[in-house]
């Protein structure tokens, strides 16, 4: 069976759903919804569901993920495409990980505190599984910036001359780029982790851009 397209106006090769860590309305217990969200796209899309989460939970999982663990292809390393994939509280190793792996299928992310998404659920077209609706478009002169950006990075390491691209599309940008809209919008277009971290590293080093940490 072929994979299923993802959401209508989306840059990303899945369907996608998110719980934001700074939501109001996010319980202490957010995973049920993340976890009935993934189980409804891989009963409906025949895929095979898988939980990723790097940090030791072992014992401490809360019962809507013990359940999916107990369903699913546990936490993987190098799960194959095409999967429905639940990330939990994932690090940027973690979340590029789950989006290949959600490639041609779905992926719900349980947000971390430490790494924010919103420029990925933007992109992505994520549903808020706890307020409803999606991640608002970012602004124009954001996208500009990031799309020059996205351009000057390839596969793994940057060469110098990426590099150099890189911090030439830094400089140009009409606004400024925060790291976390840059690890995201690189995220949700197939960037790796490694690239990502380098890119983020050289808008911090560049003196003309004010990028938070």
């Amino acid at each position: 069976m072929p994979p299923s397209e993802p959401h209508d106006g989306s840059s990303a090769p899945y369907s996608a759903a998110w719980i934001p860590a700074d939501d109001a309305a996010r319980p202490w217990d957010p995973t049920p919804a993340a976890v009935r969200w993934l189980l409804e796209q891989a009963e409906q899309r025949h895929l095979k569901s898988v939980l990723l989460c790097d940090r030791p939970m072992e014992g401490r999982l809360p019962p809507a993920l013990r359940y999916l663990r107990q369903r699913a292809a546990g936490e993987m390393r190098r799960p194959a495409p095409g999967r429905a994939v639940l990330v939990y509280l994932p690090t940027l190793a973690t979340a590029a990980r789950a989006f290949r792996a959600a490639h041609g299928g779905a992926v719900a992310v349980v947000e971390a505190p430490e790494l924010r998404l919103a420029a990925w659920a933007a992109e992505a077209k994520a549903v808020n599984l706890l307020a409803g609706g999606t991640q608002p478009a970012l602004p124009p002169e954001s996208v500009d910036g990031l799309r020059r950006l996205l351009r000057s990075v390839g596969e793994g390491w940057l060469t110098p001359s990426e590099a150099d691209v890189a911090r030439a599309a830094l400089r140009d940008a009409r606004a400024p780029l925060p790291a976390d809209d840059i690890a995201g919008y690189l995220l949700a277009h197939g960037c790796g982790a490694r690239t990502v971290r380098q890119v983020v590293k050289l808008a911090r080093d560049a003196p003309w851009c004010s990028v938070p940490s």
